[in-house]
């Protein structure tokens, strides 16, 4: 035949064929890929997948943290609003009165009354109580202020509402007097100028906060890493224990399910 028909030989070691100038494609594919080759694409998958997914996990942290810090901050912006709103609008006396053994505080402007326990935290799932409380608004019962210890050691009031969210703690409550307008309890004058601070915690583990004034190298609380963190409970002593505690999150894993948000006003009492 004709060689432009067929023509055969050897090629590398291998018979190929021809038939009208076209090799035998079967000849060729016999190559593949090798297992070294193999192995690098897979690693190469691996990689892109694994990058893939730690920003997933980081979106996802960022994302709850954004959310729960939003909630904190808003939360914490409504109690602020609404005891200014009281301080403002509020016609007759102020009082404030702790509890030293509970440590549950009272404090009531005008015919409103605000039950609350520092380092407190909140879990909407139960009744509020002297263990699950964080700011609780009521009318007063009567026109009179209720006495903490009365109520630490008593029924709690069902008739009121709750100010904090589930899983969110009172960090910081205070009402203090700028210097000679009169916003004390000795004497609520007309035009009162009244310093109002709230700090609110997102946060149901106390080993997820820490406290900057604490400077002490190894003392639970301290924010330094490695330091000891907070055990259950500790928030809440450091709070009556140290006025002018700082609490703030720990930079740790799970830092996103930690939020604290301080906010303040100044506020004058029109009545």
């Amino acid at each position: 035949m004709s060689q432009h028909v067929q023509s055969a030989g050897m090629k590398h070691g291998r018979k190929t064929k021809t038939f009208f100038g076209v090799t035998d494609s079967a000849a060729i594919a016999d190559n593949g890929f090798t297992i070294i080759e193999l192995m690098m694409a897979t690693m190469v998958f691996a990689t892109i997948l694994l990058l893939i997914t730690s920003g997933v996990i980081h979106m996802g942290k960022s994302y709850y943290r954004g959310l729960s810090s939003s909630s904190t901050q808003n939360i914490a912006a409504n109690a602020l609003n609404t005891i200014a709103q009281s301080i403002q609008l509020g016609a007759g006396s102020y009082s404030t009165q702790t509890d030293p053994t509970s440590h549950l505080q009272v404090i009531c402007i005008g015919s409103q009354e605000y039950i609350f326990l520092p380092g407190g935290v909140v879990h909407k799932g139960a009744a509020s109580s002297t263990s699950n409380i964080g700011i609780y608004q009521r009318q007063q019962s009567g026109g009179n202020c209720d006495d903490p210890i009365a109520l630490a050691n008593g029924s709690f009031p069902t008739d009121g509402q709750e100010l904090l969210a589930d899983n969110m703690r009172l960090l910081r409550l205070s009402i203090s007097n700028v210097t000679g307008s009169g916003c004390n309890p000795a004497g609520f004058s007309s035009k009162a100028l009244c310093n109002v601070t709230v700090s609110v915690g997102f946060g149901s583990s106390d080993d997820l906060f820490c406290d900057a004034g604490i400077t002490t190298a190894g003392q639970a609380g301290n924010c330094a890493s490695g330091s000891p963190s907070f055990a259950t409970g500790d928030i809440a002593h450091d709070l009556l224990t140290t006025p002018n505690a700082d609490i703030r999150c720990r930079t740790q894993p799970g830092s996103q399910f930690c939020v604290v948000s301080r906010l303040a006003t100044t506020v004058e009492r029109r009545l």
